[in-house]
């Protein structure tokens, strides 16, 4: 109970301080979703205003966050998209290693989550004594969105990757896939107080993940 009331009165003061900015994932700028209604808090915009106040030049950080107190859990969901990619340049394995690492995975939850810590140590938020230790506890997601097709069991089928990448006729959407599934389970859940692994959800499957929530 003490968790889901923490998460209850942060989203409360984001909303009620202008620092959550409420809206679908397919509202969200530059976005590879546009379909999804998801409701989500704007983090771009959550991470600006919390650096103006804190005097910090702005940072990347994930796209989107999601805060469910039903579950004590919060959901940091970075959007990215690769039709567009996949159309422009029909890329080899090269390319798609390149693209992937530019997306800084590690680099933005470790600076999303240093923003909710900034956000919690508000002397305006109407927090609790012991929410700071609060947040340690909350299960915690870190979400890749992406606009392309993810097989059925993802994360779990790791071991076929290097099939898929020894075969010249692999779909490149496969071939994505597996790199992404190579470079979130790289990411080391410690970095983030009670961080599940980082999972993998397409754009067509992400409003029937959050149904209900």
């Amino acid at each position: 109970m003490e968790l889901r009331n923490f998460l209850q009165r942060m989203l409360n003061f984001g909303r009620d301080s202008g620092h959550f900015n409420i809206i679908p994932i397919g509202n969200l700028e530059k976005n590879c979703c546009p379909y999804s209604k998801t409701e989500v808090i704007d983090f771009d915009a959550t991470k600006d205003k919390i650096c103006k106040e804190a005097n910090l030049q702005t940072f990347k950080s994930c796209d989107a966050l999601k805060v469910l107190p039903k579950l004590k859990r919060l959901d940091f969901i970075e959007l990215k998209g690769f039709r567009q990619f996949i159309k422009r340049n029909n890329p080899n394995e090269k390319q798609i290693d390149k693209q992937i690492k530019k997306f800084d995975l590690v680099d933005k939850i470790i600076a999303s989550n240093n923003i909710i810590y900034l956000l919690i140590h508000n002397k305006n938020n109407q927090l609790e004594k012991y929410d700071r230790t609060h947040y340690q506890k909350i299960e915690k997601n870190y979400i890749i969105l992406v606009d392309i097709e993810l097989e059925d069991n993802g994360i779990e089928n790791i071991a076929l990757t290097l099939n898929f990448l020894s075969e010249t006729s692999t779909p490149i959407d496969k071939l994505i896939m597996s790199k992404l599934n190579i470079e979130i389970t790289d990411i080391d859940a410690n970095l983030v107080p009670s961080l599940n692994q980082p999972m993998l959800k397409s754009c067509k499957d992400i409003d029937d993940f959050y149904e209900g929530d």
